[in-house]
């Protein structure tokens, strides 16, 4: 069985500035991806944390400060990539989470429209 076939919530590109506390350390990078239970958080610092290592993920969004800090732990950990599994999810911010989700699978068509499309 794949990894993807064991998940409960399927995963989604998602392309964001993000911060991530680990530890006493906090860094700054860029979400990959992201799901209801867990991210892909990329960094240009090669940081090496073990596996169970609590963790803080602040993703920020235009126009807003930032998405509730989302409480997890490191599940995987390479060079600059690591995998984060959230543990802490409020009902809040797993709104939250299913907006940034939703608004990010937007059919690339709707990209397309030239103005004059949108104004009739």
């Amino acid at each position: 069985m794949s990894l993807s076939d064991r998940r409960r919530h399927p995963r989604f590109p998602f392309h964001s500035r993000a911060q991530l506390q680990a530890g006493d350390t906090e860094f700054n990078g860029t979400l990959m991806d992201i799901s209801l239970a867990g991210a892909l958080f990329a960094t240009d610092r090669h940081l090496d944390f073990p596996a169970g290592t609590k963790c803080r993920l602040t993703i920020y969004r235009h126009r807003r400060s930032s998405l509730s800090a989302l409480g997890g732990e490191i599940v995987y950990c390479a060079n600059h990539l690591f995998g984060l599994q959230f543990l802490e999810v409020s009902g809040e911010a797993e709104n939250e989470l299913r907006q940034l989700i939703d608004m990010n699978l937007a059919p690339p068509r709707l990209l397309e429209r030239d103005l004059a499309a949108l104004l009739r």
